[in-house]
């Protein structure tokens, strides 16, 4: 990160073959933080000859890579992993704050949260790197170079999930961050970067490159769009909103490449009778706090409640209180709970929240946004027919309705045509299980004990439009690879 000519504002620079570079073009675009007196950054505005550079330094990356013995290259990657870690490790405070004016994370949720999943993330991919060595001997070659469109929410665990298992598994990769997050890939890339380059990897098989994804004017071409129809990517990784995905698969699939994408969530949460403890425990904040939380829990946080009809007037009862216990402010003081989001996030909540209002919703809580920073949130009785159980809620708000029988609740949670992730709390663990059985998500939580699941489904293939691959780091792992070829002898 560099001054600008205006000293109150600082550049960011494109990754390219290990160096931090202007883009080709020396343009610039303004990103202002959503934290009220934080400086903007200047944004390179990246083109088709930016994307050109990056592949020509992954091809020699990758040349140079092969040089080295698999036994090296495998000693490489441990390393690498290891020191990443290190490196997130002892970037905490760094990166929790580069969060808070990033995104409007608040600092404390950032460094508990975002960067503690993080290191698991990393440390949980050299495991299923060496799992995979164990099973498969090195016989499934990387599937090429890969690149990483990425959304603004939580963007140091979304560079975590993709960046080191596809590099791992074998691959150069270029990361395109969201023009709403581009400080803290900015600052998560250098220090993948430092650790490359101590375990003696190629640094060109890093790349990051800044710009707007979808087009801004007619006729100019834009980064996102390049990095979709280059054939020097042979594959696509996609984390942002469902609608952006389709649009962007079916230009990635018209030129011949694989595309995996994790998108958008409209995630239902049932709560059986008998479990209404699980608002009432002294931990029930933090449940308050997942519903609310945008910028962390993102696309799989519970959004869409529905609540057994003995316990319904009780749990809207204890979320109230608990929403208003919630601290709104600077996403810098260690003691705030919700932080401002994106302008274009808040104008969404509004949006959302009035539609939401005229379509039977009767507001409980909230309701408001403030310089950025939106109330927590409550919408009972919303019909199941709204346009919003198709859209993911932006900032932090949720629905709540009734239910009688296990079937509606079912039929309820199953409306929505996005698919991430589903909750389900019951006081008996096999009938929780019964009902997570039903449930058309690709992951689903359940437990008999509160005050979160304890138990979940294994990371099953994606349903509905929220995905079209499965999110875990080994079914990642093994996307990043070519399968081997299998050659059957016969006695003919």
């Amino acid at each position: 990160m560099t001054s600008s000519a205006n000293s109150n504002v600082q550049s960011l620079r494109n990754l390219v073959d290990g160096k931090f570079l202007a883009s080709n073009s020396n343009e610039f675009f303004s990103h202002p933080s959503p934290r009220a007196g934080t400086p903007p950054v200047d944004v390179p505005k990246s083109d088709l000859m930016d994307v050109v550079h990056v592949i020509q330094a992954m091809n020699r990356a990758q040349v140079a890579w092969m040089k080295f013995s698999i036994d090296e290259r495998e000693l490489q990657v441990r390393n690498f992993l290891t020191a990443f870690a290190a490196q997130i490790e002892g970037s905490r405070l760094v990166l929790a704050q580069t969060l808070a004016v990033d995104i409007g994370m608040p600092v404390r949720l950032a460094s508990a949260r975002s960067v503690t999943a993080a290191v698991s993330t990393v440390l949980e991919t050299l495991r299923t790197f060496e799992a995979s060595r164990i099973a498969n001997g090195n016989r499934h070659p990387g599937a090429g170079n890969a690149a990483l469109l990425m959304g603004w929410t939580d963007p140091l665990l979304s560079f975590c999930r993709r960046v080191p298992v596809v590099i791992a598994a074998g691959n150069a990769i270029c990361v395109k961050p969201s023009s709403h997050a581009p400080r803290t890939v900015a600052l998560v890339a250098s220090l993948a970067l430092e650790a490359m380059q101590l375990s003696g990897m190629p640094a060109g098989l890093l790349a990051v490159l800044n710009g707007h994804g979808a087009e801004i004017s007619p006729g100019e071409p834009t980064v996102g769009e390049a990095l979709l129809t280059h054939p020097g990517f042979k594959t696509i990784f996609w984390i942002g909103r469902s609608d952006s995905a389709e649009i962007a698969r079916t230009i990635a699939l018209a030129h011949g490449k694989r595309f995996h994408y994790v998108g958008s969530g409209r995630n239902p949460a049932i709560l059986f009778h008998g479990f209404e403890k699980v608002v009432q425990e002294s931990r029930v904040g933090e449940f308050a706090q997942a519903i609310t939380d945008p910028h962390g829990f993102g696309p799989y946080r519970p959004s869409r409640f529905f609540v057994h009809e003995s316990i319904y007037k009780e749990v809207i009862a204890n979320f109230e209180t608990e929403f208003q216990r919630l601290k709104l402010g600077d996403p810098l003081d260690a003691d705030t709970d919700i932080g401002p989001l994106p302008k274009r996030e808040t104008e969404n909540f509004e949006r959302q929240l009035r539609l939401a209002l005229a379509e039977t919703g009767r507001l409980v809580v909230g309701g408001k946004a403030v310089d950025g920073v939106a109330e927590p949130t409550l919408v009972r009785d919303l019909t199941n027919c709204s346009t919003l159980q198709s859209e993911e809620l932006a900032g932090p708000w949720a629905t709540i309705a009734s239910f009688k029988y296990a079937h509606e609740a079912l039929k309820y949670a199953n409306t929505s045509p996005l698919g991430l992730a589903s909750y389900v709390l019951h006081p008996d663990l096999e009938k929780a299980k019964g009902v997570a059985e039903k449930l058309e998500t690709s992951r689903v939580f359940f437990s008999a004990l509160p005050p979160w699941p304890r138990a979940f489904t294994t990371d099953a293939r994606a349903v509905k439009r929220s995905a079209n691959g499965a999110d875990g780091l080994d079914e990642i792992f093994k996307f990043s690879q070519w399968s081997s070829t299998h050659i059957f002898e016969t006695s003919d």
